[in-house]
């Protein structure tokens, strides 16, 4: 009989703790993430509690959760804008060097799963347009930006995809998954659920309040009773709901919600991935 060597049970040990150090955390702030949106329903059921489908892969995401995730960087870019308005020397001195990196820095990729020239016309702030097509490819199914924020469900880092109505996401949030992307999340309602629950996060022109219950009701989609879930005013898409309508379009296609400050070229790229 052979006796195996070692420990056999040497990784089920625990990493020893120090209960002198447990309340310890970090003082590193990366910015809003569901970890943290969920660490004050600790001990609960949480914000999307559901009783979640045997064929469903991935997790379901309320507007009004996306919303409070987006609005701080609407919030942070309108800031800089208005630091832009200044003398040189002024943004030189305020504004932080990590505040100009590329959208490498991150932890929330928006992927708009529409046409392009529906993403065009409106869509979620700092989204950007993905082929569905590109699924059926054999390599190369995803852009570079998928690869960077793919991670742990449980992580830090997001990559939410949306449609128009939410009925044709959760087979493409499903492909995700099963392509390795664990950390998917599929917004409920699509994009119309976004224009009815949280507005202020809309770039371009949605579709008017008269339009909008038309819209909805034809995608099978109830009206929220109370209006509008998110905390900034003015009507969606308009100068009130973001700082400056001549900025409008340099943060359509910002590349992960992080680098919000507009490129050297002043306009952001519109042109779909491939």
């Amino acid at each position: 009989m052979i006796r195996p060597m070692g420990n056999q049970k040497a990784l089920d040990k625990r990493v020893p703790s120090n209960p002198r150090y447990a309340n310890v955390s970090s003082k590193l702030n990366t910015g809003p993430n569901m970890r943290k949106i969920l660490s004050q329903y600790e001990g609960t059921s949480g914000p999307n509690a559901r009783n979640k489908k045997l064929d469903e892969f991935f997790v379901r995401l309320k507007p009004s959760t996306l919303g409070r995730l987006v609005e701080p960087l609407l919030q942070a870019e309108e800031s800089i804008y208005r630091l832009a308005n200044d003398d040189a020397g002024s943004v030189v001195s305020v504004v932080d060097s990590s505040a100009t990196n590329d959208g490498a820095s991150g932890n929330l990729l928006i992927l708009d799963l529409r046409s392009f020239e529906r993403f065009d016309e409106c869509h979620i702030y700092g989204a950007k347009h993905y082929d569905t097509r590109e699924l059926s490819k054999a390599t190369n199914n995803f852009p570079r930006d998928v690869y960077f924020y793919k991670g742990p469900v449980d992580g830090d880092k997001m990559i939410v995809i949306y449609d128009e109505d939410g009925k044709t996401a959760p087979a493409v949030g499903n492909a995700f998954v099963e392509k390795g992307i664990e950390n998917t999340y599929v917004l409920n309602g699509g994009f119309l659920g976004a224009c009815a629950g949280c507005p202020s996060i809309l770039m371009g022109q949605p579709p008017s309040p008269d339009e909008l219950p038309a819209l909805m009701h034809r995608a099978g989609l109830k009206m929220s009773a109370t209006g509008s879930v998110c905390g900034r005013g003015g009507p969606p898409g308009t100068a009130a709901s973001v700082s400056g309508m001549s900025h409008a379009s340099a943060r359509t296609q910002q590349t992960s919600l992080s680098g919000f400050v507009p490129s050297e070229s002043g306009r952001a790229d519109s042109k779909p991935w491939k």
